[in-house]
């Protein structure tokens, strides 16, 4: 495991705690809403506007010819957004076939006749509903026969996370089935946004993240992929430094993440740490305690791109469109990995599903926790 030290949000290098508030103004740092979209998209002057980071990422590398998918097991993260890379809804409580009740009449069949051919009065809108219901009856069937038989060594504990990461792991075990060689996987979990009681709340969220991501990384061995998976752990920003009168931690800014994987060169601390928490310190902008990040998210990213396969500058740039402010901050895949990803490319037809992973990403946030992965 890597730990990211003061990693956040910025628009550009030598933010100070003179001229931070003037060289953001085109966002608002400190709001879940617009933040938790700023670190998915990772595109803080909306170049690829509708584009999640993972997303971009995952258009370049179909283009390249690798077979991708993006699944997301809680929620729609704009993360996974792209322009050719379909992404695939998963629940961690699993798959319901489309017609559930044995004995009811099958209206599958009446459904995709109703909704089957096109004539010269169909309009886009038409067109588009009925490829989109038989792409979702199709991935439906395929993800029912592939969860209903695969079943992970490890037991998972019956949490949020936990039964996510079974979710996943179900995937990746049945990647065979479900064939694509880079691959996203989205998971969260909430209750970081700790206004209150911050050491009890923070205690118990860190319990569930710990027994999850330890069954995982244990099933992922198992599987013997451990070595094509990385895990990032994420935040919209990290909680201020001073307590505030309920005992627990207002919307901070710069914070500390993870990166981990068999590939991973662990064992460090990359970034810098802070070394002044006082309100003296050159970082700390208020009394709250609010710490300006040393390194944009682009510096993660960067290297994590190089490992799934974006190698080429002009790639990069569309995946990070802001990453050249920051050249000198960079972490390249040679400092984050100990060598090259190079899993095969399957030549064979992809069904019209997302297919299995090979890496997670998770990403934290104050109010929840996500991830994603390649194969």
């Amino acid at each position: 495991m890597i730990f990211m030290a003061n990693i956040g949000v910025l628009a550009e290098p030598n933010v100070t705690k003179d001229n931070w508030s003037k060289k953001h103004g085109q966002t608002q740092l400190f709001a879940h809403n617009v933040q938790t979209d700023e670190v998915q998209n990772v595109d803080l002057f909306d170049s690829q506007a509708g584009k999640g980071m993972l997303g971009r990422m995952m258009d370049i590398l179909g283009q390249k010819g690798h077979q991708t998918s993006s699944i997301s097991v809680d929620g729609t993260p704009g993360v996974l957004n792209g322009g050719t890379t379909h992404t695939t809804f998963v629940s961690s409580d699993g798959v319901q076939k489309f017609n559930p009740i044995p004995w009811a009449t099958d209206i599958e069949q009446l459904v995709r006749s109703l909704n089957n051919g096109t004539s010269s009065t169909s309009g886009l809108f038409g067109e588009t509903w009925s490829r989109l219901l038989h792409q979702a009856l199709g991935e439906n069937e395929i993800l029912y026969d592939v969860l209903k038989d695969s079943q992970p060594t490890q037991t998972f504990p019956d949490t949020n996370l936990g039964k996510q990461l079974k979710t996943v792991a179900q995937l990746t075990k049945m990647r065979d089935v479900l064939i694509s060689d880079r691959n996203a996987f989205y998971v969260e979990i909430g209750g970081f946004d700790n206004h209150l009681n911050l050491n009890s709340e923070f205690k118990n969220r860190m319990i569930e993240v710990d027994r999850a991501i330890g069954n995982f990384v244990a099933e992922m061995k198992s599987q013997g992929i451990w070595n094509d998976i990385v895990l990032v752990g994420v935040s919209e920003f990290a909680r201020a430094l001073a307590p505030n009168s309920g005992q627990g931690s207002d919307h901070g800014w710069g914070g500390n993440y993870f990166v981990m994987g068999g590939q991973v060169r662990g064992g460090t601390i990359l970034g810098e740490y802070p070394d002044d928490f006082t309100q003296n310190g050159p970082q700390i902008i208020d009394i709250a305690g609010r710490m300006i990040p040393k390194r944009p998210w682009d510096s993660v990213w960067n290297g994590i791109c190089q490992w799934f396969g974006v190698t080429d500058h002009n790639d990069l740039d569309v995946v990070l469109p802001n990453r050249n402010k920051f050249t000198s901050l960079l972490f390249s895949k040679d400092k984050l990995f100990k060598s090259m990803a190079n899993p095969p490319n399957p030549n064979r037809a992809i069904k019209e599903v997302a297919k299995s992973a090979s890496e997670v990403v998770i990403e934290e946030t104050s109010s929840k926790v996500n991830y994603n992965g390649r194969s």
